[in-house]
């Protein structure tokens, strides 16, 4: 199964499909793996032999909200809470890993697909095709009960919809789902402060950054939706951008005018279909202070 997945993947990376059909090529990919059922009663069974029973795998990539949503399943499922990291040949993939090593210590388990190298579209470095599936049939033998990815409210779409989630559920025979469904990146750092889920000095140690270089460029839609969250928590002041090699409005500001336009047009129209009407508000409220 994680073959087929992978095969899809090169696939797509070599333009058989391009990156805008999400929604049309997950419902297909799993579909055409629940249609042998022979092949998906040997996966499950091999999942359910993992003598880890109990277990509750959290998609940790060394980023942000991965972070966050490990810290929550710690406090809600102790020691039955393990941190997967899966590992593609992304520019950002190093520092990725020195960060998750560093948050998770002897507790972290890495998958290495660097091999398959997935990430061969010259525009788009950081994109995996079918990333989230890859990730969750690649994580499945160490969460016997529940996967957890860190989807948001504002962009729960293509791989980390609900539809996606249950389809993944389905293939897996575990539960697949997000801690964060009614909650927008902001809040999820917000609440991670005030329920002390982590302190600031952890959170600004993860990585969520685009470009290869160690630290955060400040020039990726990546920081700047780090810089707002961490706006929106208080951890940093209007003009601050300590953690970030240049000011994500001036370094990142053809993506923060891009979100004061299509944000505002979404509002205006009264269309969150691809982003909710929350992280609109919160988006635009944060870019015009």
């Amino acid at each position: 199964m994680l073959a087929q997945l992978l095969d899809a993947s090169a696939r797509m990376c070599d333009g058989e499909k391009g990156f805008d059909v999400y929604d049309e090529i997950y419902p297909a990919v799993v579909e055409s793996i629940v249609d042998v059922p022979e092949a998906m009663h040997v996966h499950i069974s091999s999942f359910t032999s993992d003598p880890q029973q109990g277990r509750v795998a959290v998609l940790a990539s060394g980023g942000l909200d991965s972070f966050i949503a490990y810290r929550l399943a710690c406090r809600l499922h102790g020691d039955h809470a393990v941190p997967v990291r899966v590992a593609f040949d992304t520019p950002y993939n190093a520092k990725e890993a020195l960060a998750a090593e560093a948050l998770y210590g002897d507790d972290l388990v890495t998958i290495d697909l660097t091999r398959w190298h997935l990430n061969r579209s010259p525009e788009w470095k950081h994109i995996i095709p079918l990333r989230n599936a890859i990730c969750i049939v690649a994580a499945a033998p160490y969460g016997a009960h529940e996967i957890q990815i860190a989807a948001l409210e504002g962009e729960l779409r293509g791989d980390k919809s609900t539809a996606f989630m249950a389809h993944m559920s389905l293939l897996t025979g575990r539960v697949v789902t997000s801690p964060f469904l009614g909650a927008t990146k902001n809040r999820v750092v917000r609440m991670a402060i005030s329920e002390d889920l982590a302190s600031q000095a952890e959170l600004q140690a993860t990585i969520t950054c685009f470009a290869g270089e160690w630290g955060h460029c400040g020039k990726c839609r990546a920081c700047l939706r780090r810089w707002m969250a961490f706006r929106y928590a208080g951890m940093l002041t209007h003009d601050g951008h300590e953690g970030f090699e240049v000011h994500p409005l001036v370094g990142a500001k053809e993506e923060a005018d891009r979100y004061r336009r299509l944000m505002a047009d979404a509002i205006g129209a009264n269309d969150f279909s691809t982003y909710s009407e929350k992280r609109c508000s919160e988006t635009l409220a944060l870019l015009r202070e």
